[in-house]
């Protein structure tokens, strides 16, 4: 990958970690994120006529909120580190 490939590559990721900032801290996304999580662990602790099946399809549902979180932050860490290579590279000298 040439360095104009590279720096094309980096500001995507930069970009997608921005993206991702703004959703993590959308008010409306987490608090709709809590609900369901709340939701999802209440029934799951409470409503003992939920067979087996049903237990672990909640907690699967449960996981899937807290995977997009963590798949949130990633996006952003990703971004953070896009930009400090971006600095990397336009403090090498040009050859």
């Amino acid at each position: 990958m040439n360095p104009t490939e590279r720096q094309a590559q980096l500001v995507s990721e930069v970009e997608t970690g921005e993206r991702a900032k703004a959703l993590a801290d959308h008010p409306e996304l987490n608090r709709a994120l809590d609900e369901l999580e709340a939701h999802y662990v209440a029934k799951w602790r409470s409503d003992l006529s939920l067979t087996h099946e049903g237990r672990e399809a909640l907690w699967y549902a449960l996981q899937g909120a807290v995977n997009f979180r963590q798949h949130l932050r990633a996006q952003i860490s990703s971004g953070q580190v896009a930009i400090a290579a971006i600095d990397r590279m336009a403090k090498q000298p040009r050859r």
